[in-house]
């Protein structure tokens, strides 16, 4: 009878070890999942912020370059835009468009003939998202 209770206490003792092991493994894995939603998170903020920035700044960049006086393409309006695109962190180029036609740009100057833009894919209030090939 005596070796029937070892078997039993060493089939008790391996089977709480076992649980054990198993829900530490479980737990383990839902801190794990948790710390990578965290951080799936925290990298989804830090993109949505940045496109943020670079939103503003383009609003920012457009408006100025809205805002120039003068005849469209002239010397002084492309000084205007080469200064704009060159104070922009997020905008290589800035240019005039007259009619869905690009008619001048800070970086090409004046365009003869103007380059026609594609139709645009979607159009909210005042801005237009063109699709570029």
């Amino acid at each position: 009878m005596r070796k029937r209770n070892r078997t039993q206490d060493g089939l008790a003792l391996a089977a709480a070890v076992g649980l054990t092991m198993l829900t530490t493994l479980v737990i383990a894995q839902a801190v794990l999942y948790v710390q990578d939603v965290e951080r799936a998170s925290a990298a989804a903020r830090l993109a949505v912020g940045q496109a943020e920035v670079i939103a503003r700044s383009s609003a920012a960049a457009a408006k100025q370059a809205l805002a120039t006086r003068g005849e469209d393409c002239s010397d002084t309006d492309l000084r205007n835009l080469k200064a704009i695109a060159f104070s922009s962190s997020y905008m290589s180029d800035v240019g005039k468009v007259r009619d869905g036609q690009i008619v001048c740009t800070a970086l090409w100057g004046a365009l003869e003939p103007p380059m026609v833009l594609p139709a645009p894919q979607v159009s909210a209030k005042r801005s237009r998202h063109l699709e570029v090939v």
